[in-house]
Order: C-alpha cells, then sequence, then structure tokens
C-alpha cells in the first residue's frame, strides 16, 4: 500500500510491526541496495501476512553485470 518504508538489520531482517493482516506486497528499490546487486522482477514479493506471526519472505537479487 506504500504506506510503511523500513530498512533491514545485518541479516536482512525487517518488521512492520502495525501492518494490518491479509496479502500484501513487499518491494525492494534498486537505489537502496549497495552496488553490485539490483533487484530481479520489480523487487517486489507478495506475502500473506498473518496476526501475530512472523513470516519469511525471500526477494530475489543480482549481482549487476
Amino acid at each position: 500500500d506504500n504506506r510503511y518504508a523500513v530498512r533491514t538489520d545485518a541479516q536482512g531482517r525487517f518488521e512492520f510491526p502495525f501492518v494490518a493482516a491479509g496479502t500484501r506486497t513487499v518491494t525492494v528499490r534498486n537505489e537502496t541496495l549497495p552496488l553490485p546487486w539490483t533487484v530481479v522482477d520489480d523487487g517486489q514479493v507478495r506475502v500473506d501476512v498473518r496476526l501475530r506471526e512472523t513470516t519469511r519472505l525471500t526477494v530475489p537479487v543480482q549481482k549487476a553485470d
């Protein structure tokens, strides 16, 4: 819904503590990645957020040529 933004910690973990349950899209923007990494497939991953649960997801990135 483009209302929330977060940064990951050194292990890539992040948290959205006030997001309602339901299907959400997590987007990683290229300008937020260190070089030489870039996002794949627009950097978007859909995730089903469930009440009081932890969800793991993988956002595909690749080394730029």
